[in-house]
């Protein structure tokens, strides 16, 4: 099997590997809500920044370049990075790192191969892209307006994720209230 294959499976375990450590750090974190100033900013701007980005991608149809992808090339992926590093930050700094190393060991192998379609799928369009938007982190706040429907949030399930990041903070904070 060539490396391809390898990152392929690998994305693929993200979403099982993200619900599995959601999971275990439910039940063996001890929530620590001095630090919710530092989590909620990181949590709401991840939820926005996928909402945003999901009213602005038709996936696999027309290469997003605007609203959020005109600052980073995978704001789906930073935006999941900003929540689950502000829900990590509520269990401690051994959480926080067990997270920083799973989403690099699962999110790169995915980007590695997403950027391999890419480039396949839009040729010399994707290649100008590239070379004006930083793969991940932003650089600058210096974006092209545009792109962004509702009916594109509905369509790619966004309110999933808005419906279990209440779901998972309501709980979370119960558990830290009632049982520690």
């Amino acid at each position: 099997m060539n490396w391809k294959g390898i990152f392929q499976k690998i994305g693929r375990l993200r979403v099982i590997a993200g619900y599995i450590f959601v999971f275990v750090f439910f039940i063996f974190s001890k929530p620590d809500f001095s630090l919710l100033y530092l989590a909620l900013p990181l949590i709401f701007f991840g939820i926005f920044l996928r909402t945003w980005s999901a009213g602005c991608i038709t996936k696999k149809k027309e290469l997003a370049t605007r609203g959020p992808y005109s600052i980073t090339r995978h704001p789906l992926y930073f935006g999941s990075f900003l929540i689950g590093f502000g829900f990590t930050i509520l269990g401690g700094i051994k959480w926080t790192f067990l997270f920083l190393i799973g989403f690099f060991i699962f999110y790169i192998p995915k980007i590695i191969v997403e950027e391999d379609w890419l480039r396949n799928a839009y040729g010399e369009e994707y290649e100008r892209y590239r070379k004006e938007v930083p793969l991940f982190f932003p650089r600058t706040f210096r974006f092209r307006k545009g792109g962004f429907r509702w009916e594109r949030v509905k369509n790619n399930r966004e309110y999933y994720l808005w419906l279990g990041a209440l779901l998972f903070f309501g709980f979370y904070y119960l558990k830290g209230k009632l049982f520690l």
